[in-house]
């Protein structure tokens, strides 16, 4: 027949359970189906192996764990000493896993069989080896968390057993510590005392061969310095205080001299005298008299004399004064030049000495240093050995206890609680698998036989519904076709000028011998499914609409695409263009709806524009949204905009535009051409445009899109292949409708509904 169509018969009849089923998903209602069925059985097993759980548990030996608690600190503890402990830089890890394996040494445990005579206990005795042995195994040391503590446990068949051991064993630890480091003590001292005695010599003869340097040279020290030296450091120091003198008294004569010379106030301000500076007062208030008399008087007025002959007097004291000054200043000079003269030669000789013995002294400081050095070395090697004589008998642990070993009052092993939960756990899964196992018999793949026997069954009595609904169709579609032909009714100048075209072409073309089938299509139209479980489902809407491209999960149906593509290639091909297509139902239901939304997702340049004129239970604006949308007769009486008439699926590019439901029949009937030209207008954006009238609609409007489409397809049951009666009705159709292009049959897939959870 028609291979267009890829959907495998044999496929239909059996449950969707590969289409929905993918990989990841597991079918949980009807897995807990299976295991509820068998919940007998699940339950004895698993109370058979918690059973035996407990019976280990309680019959197994019982094994004691105590654990005591140590602390260590790193840091370096001195008994003597400025600091007594040294601050931590960081936490060591490779020094805790070595304190860490020291507590399990054989010196450790060693001391620990000794103290309990371990040899000759049941549990661990036997030969020292055996005992070491036994003991290392029933050791666990850990370190808790990132700390610096130490969780030493033991474990024993006796609590108070365990609790002495790990206790013995943790302070045998903390003494061990004290005695290594007394050790490494008592290990450096001796090696600090065998060098004391070559210090000691050493530091002697450096200091004799200084000494006897010393008296071979004639040098003399005071306080570990050259007496010559000394003595030419004290006379530069004579020289040059005796030389600050000369300058300072040779300053006051040359600052006396200049006063006697220019007799100004000026200059003798500078000069440091009390007698000078009396007189320099009773010259200014001799001056001043003189000043004040010759406003008033002339100069020959005895008092004008008087006063002129003390202001004179008073220059000649002053002279007298400086004259003095200059006479002493100068005796001053003269001595300060001669002590500096002194202590130049005394330093000269001095300083002739000195480097006389330049030579002798540079290698008398090498021997002072060497004698200094091996001294002082020698002082510190006596101080550290003093010291560490005292740290051996006054060291500190690294490590304390600081939780001691307890006797445990609940056995560490067998641990009840774990043995059951274990065992119940195994045999939970033990009972699930072979529960599973058991009830695979219930799975839907082991009944699609006896469902596919009950199908053909029905698919019997098939024929007859749809021939008969098929000679209704025929019958109203002619009726349509001859209203279309009344002249009273005419449509458009453009429509009837394409009806006499098609006219003329169906005069021409002979009538077909068989039924044109342009397609083939799998559609999933029940409103009531069943899950995998067997138990009743409804589908959704949308999941209806869009079975013809879209499985009941909504997962695109792998075909669907080629197959409504090759639909539309089809249409192009029979009726000469495909750009209006009008969908007509040849029987009541959500089939001849389901084919119209799929061939509106045929991608097109422009997009898609699907209109809703049917009237049939299911529209298409159900596929978007549950509430109930406007429609372009809405539109035209003014109650809605034409925005939310359409409605646009993005993807695909669709635009979806309903004209109104059977309640505005009389609306529509009113304003048919209104609706047929907003429909055309609208049209001319898009590259396609699908007309679902579906089986119920309204005859006048269906009569107006006829005249304005290029194909016109009937959806009908697939049936009417193998019927001859319904094959003579097909061309009746052909006569009746002259857009009429072809057929697209429709076959009821048994889909189950999916109730499983992505993994």
């Amino acid at each position: 027949m028609n291979n267009r169509f890829t959907y495998d018969e044999k496929d239909a009849g059996r449950p969707a359970t590969e289409e929905t089923r993918r990989p990841g998903e597991v079918d949980i209602g009807m897995l807990l189906s299976i295991l509820f069925r068998q919940w007998l059985l699940i339950l004895a097993i698993t109370l058979l192996f918690v059973g035996v759980g407990l019976a280990y548990a309680t019959l197994a030996p019982q094994v004691w764990q105590s654990t005591a608690r140590v602390l260590l600190d790193p840091r370096d503890k001195q008994v003597a000493g400025p600091d007594l402990s040294q601050p931590i830089q960081g936490i060591d890890a490779v020094w805790i896993d070595t304190q860490a394996n020291i507590v399990t040494s054989a010196a450790t445990l060693s001391t620990v069989i000794d103290t309990l005579d371990l040899e000759h206990d049941p549990e661990f005795g036997g030969t020292s080896d055996e005992t070491l042995r036994a003991l290392v195994k029933a050791i666990k040391v850990a370190r808790a968390d990132q700390t610096y503590v130490l969780d030493i446990s033991v474990l024993s068949d006796s609590a108070s057993k365990s609790a002495r051991i790990a206790q013995e064993l943790a302070e045998a630890f903390v003494a061990n510590q004290v005695e290594v480091k007394a050790a490494a003590v008592r290990e450096a001292s001796n090696l600090i005392n065998r060098q004391l005695d070559d210090l000691r010599s050493k530091a002697r003869a450096a200091q004799e061969k200084l000494e006897a340097y010393r008296r071979d040279h004639g040098i003399l020290t005071a306080n570990g310095r050259s007496v010559d030296e000394d003595t030419l450091r004290q006379l530069n120091d004579a020289y040059v205080a005796a030389r600050l003198r000369t300058q300072d008294a040779k300053a006051r004569r040359d600052k006396i001299a200049a006063a006697r010379a220019s007799g100004s106030d000026a200059a003798l301000g500078g000069i440091d005298s009390t007698v000078l500076s009396r007189l320099k007062i009773e010259r200014a208030l001799a001056a001043r008299t003189v000043g004040e008399l010759a406003q008033d008087l002339g100069p020959s007025h005895p008092r004008m004399v008087a006063a002129r002959g003390d202001l004179s007097r008073a220059d000649a004291q002053i002279e007298a004064e400086l004259k003095t000054l200059s006479a002493s200043t100068d005796a001053e000079y003269q001595v300060a030049a001669a002590a500096e003269a002194s202590a130049r030669k005394a330093l000269d000789d001095a300083s002739a000495v000195v480097t006389d013995t330049s030579e002798r002294t540079i290698e008398l400081r090498e021997l002072e240093n060497e004698a200094s050095l091996r001294a002082d070395m020698y002082k510190n090697y006596v101080a550290r050995t003093e010291e560490i004589t005292l740290q051996a008998n006054t060291q500190v642990s690294d490590a304390r206890v600081i939780a001691p070993a307890s006797v445990p009052l609940s056995p560490y092993a067998p641990r009840r609680t774990i043995i059951l939960a274990l065992a119940g756990i195994a045999g939970l899964g033990l009972a699930l698998t072979i529960a599973v196992y058991r009830g695979r018999r219930y799975l839907p793949e082991y009944r699609w036989i006896e469902e596919t026997a009950v199908a053909k069954s029905v698919g019997e009595t098939r024929p007859a519904v749809a021939a008969g609904a098929l000679q209704e169709a025929v019958l109203d579609f002619a009726e349509v076709a001859a209203e279309a032909d009344d002249p009273d009714e005419a449509p458009s100048p453009i429509a009837a000028e394409d009806e006499a075209e098609r006219a003329e072409t169906a005069l021409s073309d002979d009538v077909p011998a068989a039924p044109p089938v342009l397609a083939e299509l799998s559609v999933a139209t029940r409103a009531v499914a069943h899950d995998r479980r067997g138990r009743p489902a409804i589908r959704t809407a949308r999941t209806i609409l869009t079975s013809a491209i879209a499985d009941g999960e909504g997962m695109p149906l792998p075909t669907a695409a080629k197959t409504f593509e090759d639909l539309a290639r089809n249409v192009t091909t029979a009726a000469g263009a495909s750009r209006k297509i009008l969908v007509l139902g040849a029987s009541d239901g959500p089939a001849v709806a389901t084919v119209a939304f799929g061939l509106a997702h045929v991608p097109t340049e422009d997009g898609v524009l699907l209109v809703d004129a049917s009237w049939d239970d299911l529209p298409l604006y159900r596929a978007y949204v549950d509430e109930t949308m406007p429609g372009v007769i809405d539109v035209i009486a003014g109650t809605a905009d034409a925005a939310s008439v359409a409605i646009c699926e993005g993807g695909p590019d669709v635009t979806l535009i309903g004209v109104g439901g059977p309640d505005a029949a009389a609306g529509i009937a009113a304003n048919v051409g209104r609706i047929a030209d907003f429909v055309d207008k609208l049209s001319h954006d898009f590259g396609r445009v699908v007309l679902h009238c579906g089986h119920r609609h309204s005859p006048e409007l269906l009569k107006a899109l006829l005249a304005r489409v290029d194909a016109v397809l009937i959806v009908a049951d697939a049936v009417v292949e193998d019927d001859d009666e319904a094959a003579e009705m097909v061309r009746d159709l052909l006569g009746a409708l002259p857009a009429f292009t072809g057929l697209v049959l429709v076959t009821e897939r048994p889909e189950q509904l999916a109730v499983a959870e992505r993994a």
